[in-house]
């Protein structure tokens, strides 16, 4: 059966720690079967941040400040570890986290091994490497069938690269001055871009809300998905893993509709391989027609909706 590992990511005035990147590297190279799930405390815009293929995260948005308080993250974290009841929980071995677990460890009464350099499964079980005896000498120990706390040094294993995952949970928190409730859980499972046979990519040109609208509208009634450049996902109009490119992801869907895009090779070689390609953009120099079979010097807003009517309306 499956192992849950959580992964815990520290983050500082919004930032994402980098020991996230490398623990989720850590997680997939101990047990390439299991389900991983990143948690953190921070807002949305964290979650492009965290964003790895094939893993789930769950983020922690507290709105009082004081939640983020060593003793109502413990409590916070406990309540999560206890419904959720992972197998294992890795953690960055850095000052601000290990206080923190060290709390939750003691009320639920689980293991927490320290400062580990090295994690490996056999036979199904967990064994952790970390320094002993003032690092004169490296010991191993285990864990079976118990919830496992591991930190692990930061700089142990190499960054694990960005990518699309799986769901996006949130926990929403209130707190008063004797108790810190988690509210009602939100969860969104993400479509995976790279599987879409119909793409419709956007860029700055078509980066209004109402043309985002529309896009969204027809990808749906064609079974397609929207994805974009770069400058969309900097203004919040797409998510991270909808991005595509040599930053995002590189996709092969079978028709590529693009709408306001420039065509600058950071996007173009992320769709290198379709079959099909159609570029709507007002400014006729635009090089995304250099890359594409087709194109049109119409306005991205009348071809979506002239599309979107075709194939039914909103009265289909």
């Amino acid at each position: 059966m499956p192992k849950s590992i959580y992964v815990y990511a520290e983050q500082f005035e919004g930032q994402a720690d980098p020991s996230a990147a490398e623990l989720v590297y850590a997680a997939k190279k101990l047990d390439m079967e299991s389900e991983i799930t990143v948690f953190a405390f921070g807002k949305e815009d964290l979650i492009q941040q965290l964003s790895y293929d094939g893993v789930k995260i769950l983020l922690i948005n507290g709105e009082n400040p004081a939640l983020y308080e060593e003793k109502k993250r413990a409590e916070i974290i406990k309540q999560i570890i206890s419904i959720k009841a992972p197998d294992y929980v890795l953690l960055p071995a850095i000052e601000t986290v290990k206080p923190v677990f060290a709390r939750v460890a003691v009320a639920l009464q689980i293991g927490m091994t320290a400062d580990c350099t090295e994690l490996f499964m056999e036979d199904g079980v967990f064994y952790q490497k970390k320094p002993a005896f003032g690092e004169n000498a490296m010991v191993i120990t285990k864990e079976e069938g118990n919830i496992a706390f591991v930190t692990v040094i930061t700089g142990a294993y190499p960054p694990e690269q960005k990518g699309t995952p799986l769901s996006k949970e949130y926990i929403g928190v209130s707190s008063s001055d004797t108790a810190v409730i988690l509210k009602d859980t939100e969860v969104y499972t993400s479509k995976n871009i790279q599987d879409a046979e119909i793409l419709l990519s956007l860029g700055r040109g078509a980066a209004q809300a109402e043309t985002l609208e529309l896009a969204e509208k027809l990808a749906e009634r064609l079974g397609g998905f929207v994805g974009g450049t770069r400058p969309l996902v900097d203004l919040n109009l797409i998510p991270f893993e909808a991005q595509i490119g040599q930053t995002g992801c590189t996709v092969h869907p079978k028709i590529c509709l693009f709408f306001g895009v420039s065509g600058a090779i950071q996007h173009t070689e992320g769709v290198k391989d379709t079959k099909l390609t159609v570029a709507v953009n007002t400014d006729e120099k635009a090089g995304i027609f250099s890359f594409a079979q087709y194109g049109t010097t119409l306005d991205c807003k009348e071809v979506l909706t002239a599309l979107y009517n075709l194939y039914g309306g909103d009265g289909a």
